[in-house]
């Protein structure tokens, strides 16, 4: 069974030659929306408040000039990477509930692809890429390029894959990449695990704040991932718990000290 990955980012409207322009942009539009993730699909979905439709897309890209930009989100087959590996070939159809015909969505797609190449239009996709399963948080920048075919001198999108930072799925990369939160504990994620934590070991609310100590000091952040998949006190790491005995150990032994 697929592991299905979560990723979002930015994608902006690049260009090595001319201005994007408005003809440009709708058949973009078009395209990017025939591999729209909103369904629950493999793919990407750009903010919905600018994509209802290609008018108010074009008029979102057009108010910021000539560096546009628009936010997505998307569901990766196994991998971001993966989906957009497959640009050129998820792109060759249009999506189910696109209204316009098989025929004129190639027309469209045609089109595009001749124009992006006479005028150096580029996609970059950059983004944030996690999946629990397989361990991974990414961070990556894609541009979809087009370029001929030398077979059969047709035009293709090609994609071009960055890797920026590439970190196991630990609850210290989720809060840096991801929520992108430099103190950890304003990371949302890492006060939530805390507290599943602390309520599995039955640490009394007054302690939590010694036990989120403990917790860095000892820098488990480090080694637990950022979702709890703590049933019971032994699915805990090996050392774990003996560890967090013997710190409150050692601080009630200085509290009697002082």
């Amino acid at each position: 069974m697929a592991n299905i990955s979560s990723f979002f980012g930015t994608l902006y409207f690049n260009s090595t030659k001319n201005p994007w322009t408005p003809e440009g942009y709708i058949l973009a539009y078009d395209i990017l929306m025939s591999i729209d993730a909103s369904g629950g699909d493999y793919g990407i979905c750009m903010e919905e408040e600018h994509t209802e439709n290609s008018a108010d897309f074009l008029m979102y890209l057009m108010s910021q000039g000539d560096k546009a930009s628009i936010s997505f989100w998307g569901n990766g087959r196994w991998s971001a990477e993966n989906n957009f590996h497959s640009f050129e070939s998820w792109t060759d159809h249009k999506k189910r509930d696109q209204t316009m015909s098989e025929e004129t969505y190639k027309v469209t797609r045609e089109k595009f692809l001749s124009l992006a190449a006479e005028n150096g239009w580029t996609m970059q996709f950059d983004y944030t890429d996690e999946e629990s399963g397989n361990g991974f948080i990414y961070q990556q920048s894609v541009d979809i390029v087009v370029k001929q075919d030398p077979s059969t001198f047709k035009y293709e999108f090609t994609p071009n894959v960055t890797t920026v930072a590439a970190e196991d799925y630990t609850l210290d990369a989720y809060c840096r990449l991801v929520e992108e939160e430099d103190d950890i504990t304003h990371c949302e994620m890492f006060n939530q695990t805390i507290d599943e934590i602390a309520e599995l070991l039955n640490i009394n609310k007054d302690d939590v704040i010694k036990f989120t100590e403990f917790f860095i000091e000892k820098e488990w952040h480090f080694k637990i991932p950022p979702y709890s998949y703590h049933d019971d006190v032994e699915d805990l790491p090996e050392g774990f718990v003996d560890q967090w005995k013997e710190y409150c150990d050692g601080k009630t032994s200085e509290s009697v000290k002082e």
